[in-house]
């Protein structure tokens, strides 16, 4: 059994080390948008409303977190909801899914929102959008889910843990794109998403 001291030690000492640098790298680009978190559909998706009450849904980027039927599906929600639920939150993006729904980086303060769900043991590092990250981006989200793995935290505490995109695949759904339910949201192409910011901004 892992000593909880290490354990826990090492957990402090990534989570700040990786949020420091990676919330740095963002922090230094032009804002995007900055809203307020209304709704959390799942493990990795958010409901977001800015200054002006138009809302948004966001997926985020580089994990996947387990289906809302799987095991600790419900536990990634409740983890996401109490991480960024109610909170004023900062959303990096480039891409949008076939749904209309953002794929971004999510920020809480420094936080990096989804390196925290991979630290947790409650979400995989998602190679579908890893090739977008820098080296030293990818290695802390590998370096978070080798350690979540290596002290069985939540979902790494099951013998032989499914993959959300094989349980989807099992199910009949698209391996790499989940159909999003739960909480409505205004879908939005990130098109217009860009040009409600430029001219929020006066750019």
């Amino acid at each position: 059994m892992p000593n909880p001291f290490s354990v826990f030690a090492r957990v402090l000492l990534l989570s700040a080390a990786a949020n420091l640098f990676l919330c740095l790298s963002v922090w230094s680009q032009p804002p995007v948008i900055n809203a307020k978190v209304v709704g959390v559909v799942d493990g990795d998706t958010i409901v977001i409303e800015d200054r002006k009450r138009r809302k948004y849904q966001v997926r985020l980027k580089n994990i996947d977190a387990p289906e809302l039927a799987q095991n600790f599906g419900q536990q990634a929600k409740g983890h996401l909801s109490a991480l960024v639920m109610g909170a004023w939150v900062r959303i990096v993006s480039n891409h949008y899914d076939k749904e209309g729904n953002l794929v971004g980086r999510v920020l809480r303060k420094r936080q990096d929102v989804a390196l925290e769900m991979v630290i947790g043991g409650l979400a995989w590092h998602f190679f579908g959008f890893a090739h977008g990250q820098s080296i030293a981006e990818r290695r802390f989200y590998e370096a978070a889910e080798q350690n979540a793995r290596r002290s069985k935290f939540n979902i790494w505490s099951d013998s032989n843990p499914v993959a959300p995109w094989v349980f989807r695949r099992q199910a009949g759904a698209s391996p790499s794109r989940k159909a999003l339910g739960g909480e409505q949201a205004i879908h939005r192409s990130f098109r217009q998403f860009i040009n409600d910011v430029v001219h929020q901004k006066g750019w």
